[in-house]
């Protein structure tokens, strides 16, 4: 199963350059979906499996909200992820085009939405799966 690395390296790397005012454990016990920030109007969960992350996920009760930029921003340049288009564009096209959702695939596949019924954002991160990319790009 393809994952987005291993959780040790990933809260690592968001730990130093995080500059959001949360830090994430350096290490998780057990392979299950955990809740590792819910403050500020946002919620981070991360889903391990066998040490590895397989997804995280952002739930954003406002989406302009302030924090969330930052607290994205510290896994993407920690771990030097990239995507086409960019994150932000598909952020930006979420928030513009609501009740759709835009995804941007490179290093990472990131998915953005904002609910209709109340304005909520949601972000997934998840590896990127060949086959998937390549229907999306014939």
């Amino acid at each position: 199963m393809k994952t987005l690395g291993l959780y040790t390296e990933i809260a690592n790397n968001y730990n130093k350059i995080s500059t959001a005012p949360f830090r994430i454990p350096s290490s998780l016990g057990n392979d299950d979906r955990h809740l590792l920030i819910d403050d500020y109007g946002l919620k981070l969960y991360m889903t391990i499996m066998a040490s590895k992350v397989t997804k995280i996920e952002f739930f954003i009760d406002d989406m302009d909200n302030p924090i969330y930029p930052g607290i994205f921003q510290s896994f993407e340049f920690g771990m030097k992820w990239s995507g086409t288009p960019s994150f932000i564009s598909s952020l930006i096209n979420a928030k513009n085009n609501i009740g759709h959702t835009f995804q941007s695939v490179g290093d990472v596949c990131y998915q953005a939405t904002v609910d209709q019924k109340n304005l909520k954002l949601f972000i997934t991160l998840t590896p990127v799966i060949k086959e998937f990319t390549q229907i999306q790009n014939s």
